[in-house]
């Protein structure tokens, strides 16, 4: 039934390194800083995933489909994780939406700008 399913949203992020790290070393270190900042039982919880398909290496920008009741906390690991892969990193909560669609046009854009 539609009103038993889990509420989403859906959080973008920037990873601010040097270098260019792949998907996979992004995706490790957030579910080992998820493991570490919320346990096992918050990670279950907050059903955190990063999408796989919607992370760019070029922008370092990339979206994790996330539990609406645990965006707070899930945001707050983030912030906390100091490393991807062997670099040196900060991973950056950029905005959060609750249609993929609006969190991709939003906020994976590139800087048009400059």
């Amino acid at each position: 039934m539609p009103s038993l399913r889990e509420k989403k949203r859906y959080l973008a992020f920037e990873v601010i390194t040097d270098g260019n790290p792949a998907s996979h070393e992004v995706d490790s270190s957030i579910r080992r800083g998820l493991l570490r900042y919320l346990g096992t039982l918050g990670t279950a919880k907050a059903g955190a995933s990063v999408m796989k398909d919607q992370y760019d290496t070029q922008s370092r920008k990339g979206i994790i489909r996330v539990a609406h009741t645990s965006t707070d906390q899930v945001s707050a690991s983030l912030a906390l994780i100091n490393e991807v892969g062997s670099r040196k990193a900060m991973i950056r909560t950029v905005g959060a939406s609750g249609i993929l669609k609006k969190a991709r046009d939003n906020y994976l854009k590139k800087d048009e700008r400059c």
